[in-house]
């Protein structure tokens, strides 16, 4: 779940169900406080912050 405010700030990140790969979850979280800042909600957006849930689906590429 990723929290973010009017002005494109990140609140919060955290982890709704792990992927039970410890590394995995990590680099998920990392991917969502690297892309910060967020740009800035429109003007009628009036319910602030906004919760976003978003669902990683790592693709495990198979060694050659």
């Amino acid at each position: 779940l990723v929290m973010i405010d009017r002005d494109g700030s990140l609140l919060s990140a955290q982890l709704k169900q792990s992927s039970g790969d410890k590394l995995v979850d990590k680099a998920a979280l990392n991917a969502i406080i690297t892309a910060g800042p967020f740009p800035q909600a429109p003007a009628n957006v009036k319910s602030l912050p906004v919760t976003i849930e978003y669902v990683f689906d790592p693709v495990v590429m198979p060694a050659e």
